[in-house]
Formats: C-alpha cells, structure tokens, sequence
C-alpha cells in the first residue's frame, strides 16, 4: 500500500497545478486520470493488483508505471 501511495502522491505533486481540484489527479501519457476521492490507499491497492493479475501485458513495465497505467484504467474524468 505504501508503494502504491508513494506513486500516486508522487504523480500528483508533478501535476497538482493543472489538476488541483482532483484529490487523486495525475497525468499517464498526457492525459489526466482521475480517481474517486473516496477511495483509499486499500482500494487504490486492490485495484492495482487486481489490473496486474487480469492484464498481464501490465507486468512488463516498471513497477512505478505499472501502477500508474493500472490505476488510469479506473479513470473518471470523462464522466465528471
């Protein structure tokens, strides 16, 4: 869990400015990824892992991207 927070926290501080109205907001590939900010670092885990074990094509990358492409798959802002 703390991994995977240490990568979400990381990716926010590099776009909290464009995104700052987001709670879990970050950019994967230029485009913004948006996650409920009712989640918690347990969710944000279980979705991680249940994306690498469902797809495993994600498991080639580096483990920092493999989370932030498991976690864009779950993006909401299209839908807000």
């Amino acid at each position: 869990m703390a991994f995977v927070m240490g990568v979400v926290e990381g990716a926010r501080h590099q776009t909290r400015e464009q995104l700052k109205e987001q709670p879990y907001a970050f950019m994967v590939h230029g485009k913004p990824v948006c996650l409920p900010a009712s989640w918690d670092s347990q969710k944000l885990t279980e979705i991680v892992i249940t994306v690498l074990k469902n797809q495993s094509q994600v498991k080639s990358y580096s483990a920092v991207s493999g989370v932030l492409i498991a976690l864009s798959s779950q993006s909401t802002c299209d839908s807000t």
